[in-house]
């Protein structure tokens, strides 16, 4: 699938949840309005048992640190690589699923 021309897939192992802005802070410090999604990792998650599956509660999960470029998708910290480019993760939020995908720049 592609979302904003990026490849992804879904993240199994990422939830969300609305920010909160008492508490959940972007990459740069700023806080992140309720308007806006968090992406969690699950293992931070309270799970619990419903209807047979598996559900988790992000309410109390430490926000996964990002820049918004929108209130649904978001850019992960920017990491260099030894080879010669850097990578950026990205995460989107569609019909209650996260999926990610990576942006590849060359250094010049």
């Amino acid at each position: 699938m592609r979302m904003k021309g990026i490849d992804v897939k879904e993240a199994q192992h990422i939830g969300w949840r609305h920010g909160d802005p008492s508490r959940d802070k972007d990459l740069d410090g700023r806080p992140i309005q309720s308007n806006y999604v968090v992406f969690v990792y699950i293992k931070d998650c309270v799970l619990y048992e419903q209807d047979g599956w598996t559900r988790y509660d992000p309410k109390n999960a430490p926000a996964i640190p990002v820049a918004h470029g929108g209130t649904y998708y978001a850019y992960g910290k920017t990491r260099k690589s030894s080879r010669g480019y850097e990578t950026v993760p990205m995460y989107f939020c569609k019909d209650a699923r996260v999926y990610t995908g990576t942006i590849h720049r060359d250094i010049d």
